[in-house]
């Protein structure tokens, strides 16, 4: 069977459709050719996810370290269970780097080539006296210096080892074309299992890629300590209040002391004029003490990738989903076997995890809706990201948000900080989080309900299968004959 072309496979259906009894079981099994070597065994599919797991972690890993994102251990540690969670945060990353890099370099009076490509790649500059790491972008390159490496065996070694794994990627790719275009893989028996595999393909090949260009402009930034003090930058670029629309100098983000701002906090408390401080300032005090934190483990910038990260990851399931459907062959063949035997057993919710406790109804938290009967919670969580979206671009300076009346911007400026943008510590926790975890709780979801059922599926055909069950199994379990081909595991 893993040989036939849809047009073959759905040609011998036909064929088979006209016969009657043990003469369709023996037209079926010498096309399907049911036997082990024709198929994939779950201790198969699991070892490869395992794998593609470690080699997209260490991929990410690697690109965490050439970033300079590692001199900041909790971050990069955080970055890497979120890629972890959905693996498409590297090529969130990667997009908002370019955007913002090149807003950036476009409101400067100069513009430098190197500084912009280095920033588009996400590097990061160490300022040592204020212990923290800030993007290559948001800093002018007046008071950066950079320095050219030498390319040494190091360098070729570590740019060699990026090259098969890019391969091994571009490969992956193929073999995921080939299942959804040519073989249907929408009633594959390990469908979320691949589909897990593939996100963490797309996050993997997006972080090599970023590695070998990061590797190809071989540049490590400095902060140039001769032109002035990280203090004296970041007061000289804040924007005065006059002056805050027209100044072109660019503003230097560097995450705050938890601590200081935990005095600071205090100590415009404590300054007040009478000791019964109301509720609202107290909430304030708070609130601004949170965000002090999370920006010195989790910058505005990290949870921006994020958001968009779920929006592509959301994105990439529902177009998977599309296009299993182009190509219903399998399916057909699940009819023709309950239309010729009636004992069979039935298979037809073989990749939906449909198990006691894993059941995807719509009484479930798994529900699904459309016509595709795709997860309902990563939309709901794509919608939650894009009210928060809009929620900041109401609040923010944009010029629809200056066109709304007095009354309307206080309520939008209200509802971003405290509701919708997802920075607040109402915010934060019952919106950003619960969207996240909407997300990773659906895959996962499938994931261990799959494999509950196919061990479910064993036992079933062990204690009452007959050879039309088996040859059922068979066809949901095919292997693609590029599958060993193209897989260096």
């Amino acid at each position: 069977m893993s040989n036939l072309s849809r047009s073959q496979f759905r040609h011998v259906i036909q064929i088979c459709r006209e016969l009657e009894d043990e003469a369709v079981y023996e037209c079926l099994s010498s096309f399907l050719k049911a036997d082990d070597a024709s198929e994939r065994t779950f201790k198969e599919v699991l070892i490869r996810s395992l794998g593609i797991h470690i080699i997209s972690l260490a991929s990410y890993g690697r690109l965490l370290s050439m970033q300079g994102v590692t001199a900041h251990p909790p971050r990069a540690l955080l970055l890497l269970v979120l890629f972890f969670l959905v693996p498409e945060i590297s090529l969130g990353q990667l997009c908002l780097h370019i955007f913002r890099a090149s807003v950036q370099e476009y409101r400067r009076p100069t513009f430098s080539f190197s500084h912009w490509v280095t920033g588009c790649l996400g590097s990061h500059v160490h300022i040592t006296r204020d212990r923290c790491i800030v993007p290559v972008h948001a800093v002018d390159p007046a008071h950066l210096r950079y320095s050219r490496m030498r390319y040494s065996l190091r360098w070729f070694g570590s740019f060699g080892m990026l090259v098969p794994l890019l391969a091994q990627y571009m490969a992956s790719f193929g073999i995921r074309y080939r299942a959804r275009t040519t073989f249907g893989d929408r009633w594959n028996s390990y469908t979320f299992i691949d589909q897990r595999s593939f996100h963490l393909v797309v996050g993997g090949m997006a972080a090599v890629v970023n590695c070998m260009l990061l590797a190809l402009t071989n540049l490590e930034w400095r902060w140039h300590l001769d032109t002035a003090s990280t203090a004296d930058v970041v007061e000289s670029t804040q924007p005065s209040s006059s002056t805050s629309s027209s100044s072109s100098t660019t503003i230097v983000h560097i995450p705050d002391n938890p601590l200081h701002s935990y005095m600071s906090a205090e100590h415009q408390l404590s300054s007040t004029t009478s000791p019964l401080r109301s509720i609202c300032h107290r909430l304030e005090a708070y609130n601004n003490r949170q965000i002090a934190r999370l920006d010195h483990f989790f910058p505005v910038h990290d949870q921006y990738s994020m958001e968009g990260a779920i929006f592509l990851h959301t994105s990439i399931s529902c177009i998977d989903a599309f296009m299993a459907y182009l190509n219903p062959d399998f399916l057909n063949l699940f009819w023709l076997l309950h239309e010729k035997t009636k004992d069979i057993i039935d298979f037809s919710h073989i990749g939906h995890s449909d198990i006691t406790g894993f059941s995807p109804s719509s009484a479930s938290p798994y529900a699904r809706a459309g016509i595709f009967k795709t997860p309902l919670l990563p939309y709901i969580s794509v919608m939650m990201i894009l009210t928060s979206f809009c929620s900041r671009f109401l609040a923010g300076e944009s010029f629809l948000a200056r066109l709304l009346p007095w009354r309307m911007r206080k309520v939008a400026i209200f509802g971003n900080k405290w509701i919708a943008g997802g920075r607040s510590v109402i915010s934060f926790p019952f919106f950003f989080c619960v969207a996240l975890a909407m997300v990773v709780w659906v895959e996962w979801f499938g994931v261990v309900g799959q494999a509950l059922w196919e061990r479910h599926l064993d036992e079933m055909i062990s204690a009452r299968g007959s050879h039309w069950d088996r040859l059922h199994v068979s066809a949901y379990r095919y292997k693609d004959p590029w599958y060993d081909g193209m897989y260096v595991l």
